[in-house]
């Protein structure tokens, strides 16, 4: 399964990922921020680690597993940021989410219980910069 890598952020020990600062945006339309976080939490959990990540900009604990919808693999505490900081997605990561994709959720689930080669491509994804 190959899946194209979102969400990961700049950090001190994280070099080459977007910074999320630039990504806030306040005045970003609520209802499509709600689909967008609907989405992501839509995602199912194929990939876990140990530790936790923290968030970028308050510090809180965020997470320790990357969930898919089949297509994109992100960070599970990704929808914090959308939700309580107001990050705001890159335009086609914004438009998938409105097109509210079917999740084959048990397709997903077998690939993690059987521990399924998952390509992960990040380089489309080190390249972002806010685009709206």
């Amino acid at each position: 399964m190959r899946l194209a890598l979102i969400g990961y952020w700049l950090g001190e020990h994280e070099p080459g990922w977007p910074d999320v600062r630039s990504f806030v945006d306040s005045s970003w339309n609520v209802n499509e921020q709600k689909t967008v976080v609907d989405w992501l939490e839509s995602g199912v959990e194929i990939r876990f680690f140990l530790g936790r990540s923290r968030c970028r900009l308050c510090g809180q604990p965020n997470g320790s597993a990357e969930a898919s919808d089949g297509t994109y693999l992100w960070p599970v505490g990704l929808a914090h940021y959308v939700r309580e900081h107001s990050v705001r997605l890159p335009t086609r990561l914004v438009e998938r989410a409105g097109q509210r994709p079917a999740v084959d959720r048990d397709r997903l689930e077998a690939a993690a219980r059987e521990d399924e080669e998952v390509t992960v491509d990040d380089e489309w994804w080190r390249n972002q910069e806010p685009d709206w």
